[in-house]
């Protein structure tokens, strides 16, 4: 489920992201995909749960609990749940935001 987080304390619309979430069984590999704007371009899951995100510069690695937020251009990034949950607030409890 893809929500919106606010930076704390900066007062705005918040940010769409997801966090990454990955065992032996599931995945919510299509709510990144979803996040990249539908495509699978970009991204790929390893046996071990990670999740590539080749950036123009770099690869990033996403370990589930991280969270994946797209930059001001719609290119996705990581971000560590630590920094993650320190920086941003849940802005919409529980409500998907597809449609918005």
């Amino acid at each position: 489920m893809i929500r919106r987080y606010r930076k704390k304390p900066v007062a705005d619309n918040g940010i769409p992201c997801v966090q990454w979430k990955c065992d032996e069984k599931e995945n919510n590999f299509s709510d990144v995909q979803e996040l990249n704007h539908g495509s699978r371009r970009c991204l790929a899951v390893d046996d071990n749960c990670v999740l590539h995100i080749r950036t123009l510069f770099v690869e990033e690695l996403a370990l589930p609990g991280d969270y994946i937020v797209p930059n001001e251009w719609g290119e996705l990034h990581v971000c560590s749940k630590d920094h993650f949950e320190k920086n941003y607030e849940l802005l919409t409890e529980d409500k998907d935001i597809k449609n918005e």
